[in-house]
């Protein structure tokens, strides 16, 4: 795991989650135009996709329709719900609170299920 993309509209959270994985070597590029990251995908070839719930409402569509080329590409949730309904096809929810810190670890067992 080198790189993931990350949605998340709390930019205080979006950076803790960064600086974590920084210090495990992954690389983060938090996404803060989801119209518009499909050359993103093509370009980082990301291991996830990390999208917090409380922007689906807003940009389930448009996720959909920026990943849809990408069936490989792992999706996975952050939010307060453990069954998030989605028309995504995402493999787990890392549920809040979660320390940060062990957000690599989660990662690496999702790698290790695909």
């Amino acid at each position: 795991m080198k790189q993931i993309l990350l949605a998340h509209p709390v930019v205080f959270a979006a950076k803790a989650i960064e600086a974590f994985l920084k210090d495990e070597g992954v690389g983060t590029y938090l996404l803060d135009d989801l119209f518009d990251f499909k050359y993103l995908i093509e370009d980082l070839a990301p291991s996830f996709l990390l999208v917090h719930e409380d922007l689906l409402e807003e940009f389930e569509e448009t996720l959909l329709d920026q990943t849809k080329a990408f069936p490989d590409l792992k999706i996975v949730f952050i939010g307060k719900n453990e069954q998030v309904e989605s028309k995504l096809c995402f493999i787990d929810t890392i549920i809040e609170p979660f320390d940060p810190a062990n957000i690599y670890s989660h990662l690496l067992r999702l790698e290790s299920q695909a």
